[in-house]
């Protein structure tokens, strides 16, 4: 008879959806982002460490995680995880006051999408310390102040509302105004990662000219989930991260009314809305003669 061959066949269980069982090689995984940048960490060997902190802000120096001792003297964004078990991110920036760093990390921190919409902005800030957050931009940028806020960065809310007729969904958009070292004010727009050099939004809202002055910036690439009534909004969202044609054409609609948070409330300059548009403009927000919405430059 000719030889039998005998096959030992090993049955391996499948892991369910969202479980990890390689755990000999799940080991934690490090990296650091920073303008652009992206540098994978290994451990090192050091005695003198921090722990972790417990909020977003780590102080620059060695620490402790998870057992290993990784390197964190650099300016970026590290994150920490091991597959099902284990995430965790910090800001590191050793010097208060200064935009440019600060800019060139905050885009790791989240995407544009609605996937964390539901959530009060107290837990977005208590979650940004172990995920990526996807949400819409009055949040991006209540987080982006926020964030600033730590380092000594004077910031404000500010938005944009159309003229053109609303339709409930793409009628405005939220921003901030950053004050930079000379006591100028410059627009950034956390959501699409960009900021307008020497620009303010009232500039923006006046001449079309002025977004040839856009900066872009680091980040999160693509749309963070986006889902509204059983339909994704993803082609929606991902146009104008594509297409800085699409992102102008955008920008010229929902940047037409310029809009600047104070004393509880969104106001705007009354020049700028026609007079058909004023009881609708200031049935949420609140006109300011031109000379007094000056003030706020």
């Amino acid at each position: 008879m000719i030889g039998l061959i005998k096959k030992v066949i090993r049955k391996v269980p499948f892991a369910k959806a969202g479980e990890y069982h390689d755990y000999e090689n799940n080991s934690m995984r490090a990296y650091c982002c920073f303008a652009g940048k992206i540098e994978k960490l290994s451990p090192v060997e050091n005695t003198n460490s921090n722990c972790l902190s417990k909020s977003i802000v780590q102080e620059p120096g060695f620490v402790e995680v998870e057992g290993e001792v990784y390197d964190l003297k650099s300016v970026g964004v590290y994150k920490f995880y091991r597959l099902s078990s284990y995430s965790e991110q910090r800001i590191v920036c050793p010097s208060k006051g200064d935009i440019d760093p600060i800019l060139n990390m905050l885009g790791y921190l989240f995407q544009y999408g609605n996937l964390d919409q539901a959530l009060p902005q107290q837990a977005l800030l208590d979650n940004l310390t172990s995920k990526t957050l996807s949400t819409t931009c009055g949040n991006q940028a209540y987080i982006a102040q926020q964030i600033m806020s730590l380092f000594d960065i004077e910031t404000r809310l500010v938005a944009g509302i159309t003229l053109q007729e609303w339709n409930g969904y793409d009628d405005g958009h939220s921003l901030l105004e950053v004050k930079d070292a000379r006591g100028q004010w410059f627009v950034y727009d956390p959501s699409f990662k960009c900021y307008f050099k020497d620009t303010t939004l009232y500039e923006l809202s006046h001449s079309s000219t002025k977004l040839e002055k856009i900066e872009f910036l680091p980040g999160q690439l693509g749309c963070g989930g986006f889902r509204s009534n059983n339909f994704d909004y993803g082609f929606w969202v991902e146009e104008r991260l594509l297409s800085k044609e699409a992102l102008f054409e955008w920008y010229n609609r929902v940047l037409e009314v310029p809009l600047i948070y104070s004393d509880g409330r969104y106001n705007y300059p009354t020049s700028l809305v026609p007079f058909n548009d004023k009881s609708r403009i200031s049935s949420k927000y609140n006109p300011l003669p031109d000379d007094d919405f000056s003030k706020f430059y």
